[in-house]
Order: structure tokens, then sequence, then C-alpha cells
């Protein structure tokens, strides 16, 4: 790289250095447990019951006008979560025979990273339970796509934006179920505040055995799974509340990173000014040179 092209790279990068601090990065503060708060709404999948019929799927891609995708209905092939796909049903193979069922979807996490590290603050928790992403807002940062420890925004490549699962929050914050729960043939989809529905998952699994996914996992979300193997063998992530980045720690994160950008763009700077006052130099002392 000439001096003349570095100076340019130097000037585009110090003009972009401003814009960092358009969209400011904000913690998500929670003051007590969403748990005990009033209108709080959570969703409930009981895989003992769960047949794998994917309706849940159909109606949430035809409630938001998604496109279809091919769909695998046996294991160990299952569809993955996509910007067209928000909600899936993992199939996998029983050691008893017959299979074994696992929701895959956002699980609209008590404290979501996702909120905390969006630099255009188009993430928001409701009050009711559900975290939304505003396709008006989001430019395709992909910074919740990193933070989420569920791994499940994706990013739509026509539009550019982060989609997911939204937990119908123009029907939930009605006092509506959302579409997936409202077509369930086996009840396997329950909906209702979250107080009654953790009650109803710890008596569940205490009837029939399982294990309960996301009760405790990123400091506890408002869809809670029972399943009938451990996460890791059906194919969701691992996320321990101990392991849980906080959105308090993402954010300065980001912050330091910021800072960091900034540092690196000064000295860039720095060293664009040494290089053209060189230069300046230079053709001085050339036009003094005698002729």
């Amino acid at each position: 790289m000439d001096r003349r092209s570095f100076l340019k790279l130097t000037a585009g990068l110090g003009l972009t250095t401003p814009l960092l601090n358009i969209f400011p990065v904000r913690s998500y503060d929670v003051t007590s447990p969403r748990a005990v708060q009033k209108g709080v709404k959570c969703i409930f999948y009981d895989g003992s019951l769960c047949i794998g019929c994917r309706l849940c799927q159909r109606a949430c891609r035809e409630k938001w006008g998604l496109k279809s995708e091919l769909t695998a209905f046996h294991p160990p092939s299952s569809p993955r979560l996509s910007s067209s796909t928000w909600v899936t049903i993992i199939a996998k193979p029983s050691r008893s025979g017959g299979s074994l069922f696992a929701r895959r979807s956002c699980q609209h996490c008590d404290e979501p990273a996702c909120v905390s590290v969006c630099p255009a603050r188009a993430i928001t928790k409701y009050e009711s339970g559900p975290v939304v992403i505003d396709e008006k807002r989001c430019f395709g940062c992909q910074y919740c796509v990193v933070a989420c420890p569920f791994r499940v925004p994706r990013l739509d490549p026509e539009l550019k934006v982060a989609r997911k699962c939204t937990m119908c929050y123009d029907l939930v914050t009605k006092g509506q179920p959302p579409a997936c729960v409202r077509v369930c043939p086996t009840k396997a989809l329950k909906f209702g505040d979250k107080n009654e529905i953790v009650t109803l998952a710890e008596e569940r699994v205490k009837r029939v055995g399982g294990y309960l996914y996301g009760l405790k996992e990123a400091a506890g979300t408002d869809v809670i799974l029972l399943l009938k193997a451990p996460p890791s063998e059906l194919g969701l992530p691992e996320v321990e509340e101990s392991s849980y980045t906080s959105p308090a720690v993402l954010s300065e994160v980001l912050t330091a990173r910021g800072g960091l950008g900034l540092f690196g763009l000064a000295l860039l700077a720095f060293l664009g000014f040494i290089l053209w006052r060189r230069e300046v130099i230079g053709r001085e002392r050339v036009k003094e040179i005698p002729r």
C-alpha cells in the first residue's frame, strides 16, 4: 500500500469513529426475579406428549408469512433454525425404539443477552415475556447472533436483518396464546402465567421423569422444556447458569472492544500523519535542489 492509499484508508476509518457512539450499548437491568412478577407469560413444552407432527412449525410459518423450507420428518434428520424457520421439533431415535422429541426456538430469556449487545436498540424484552427484534431498526450487525447462549437468532441473507421466534407477541400482549400452542393436538404445548407454568413443569417432571430445560439455564427463560433425554443428546445447546455471560458483562466487553477500536484508529491516524509529513518534507527538499 502506498502513502496515498494509506491516507485514504485512515481518513475513511477516522470518519467512521463518531458513528460508534450513535448507538450506545445498554445493559438489561433486572431488579427482581421475573418469575414473581405479575403478567409474565411462559410456554411449556412437554416432550413426553409430543408426537413430532410439527404442526407448531407450520402454524408459526403461516402466522408470520415465512417461506417454506425442506422438512425431514424422520431421525436423524431434523429441520434446523433459520431466518425462515423460527420453531422446529428435533427428532432423535430412542434406545427403546421410536423417537424422542425436543422443541428448538428462542427461549425468551429473563435477562436476554441479545438486548444488551444490540447497538441499534432493535430488540425489546416485553414485560409479558416475549423478546422481539424490530426488523425496521435492525441493520444486521449480528451481535445478537454471537451473544445468544442458545444460538437462536439467524441473519436473513436477503433482508440483512436478524430474525427469530417472537412468541407471537401481538397475541401474548392481548392475553392470547401463541399460534404454535393453539394448534398442538396432544397438548404438549401449554401457555400461561409463569408461576403456574413453573409449578406445572416441576410437577410433571416428578411424575414422568426427564429433564427440565430453560428453568435455570442462562439465568432463567420464559420457555421451559421437559425432555426425556439430556439436552445435549437431543441437540440442544448446553447452557449452564454459572457459565452464562450476564448482559452487564457483555456490555463491558463491547465497550472495551470499542475502546480498543478507537485506540487503533488513533494509532492509524498518527502513523498516517507521520507518512504524510515525511512526504511533504521530501517534496520541499526536492524543490530546494538547484536546477
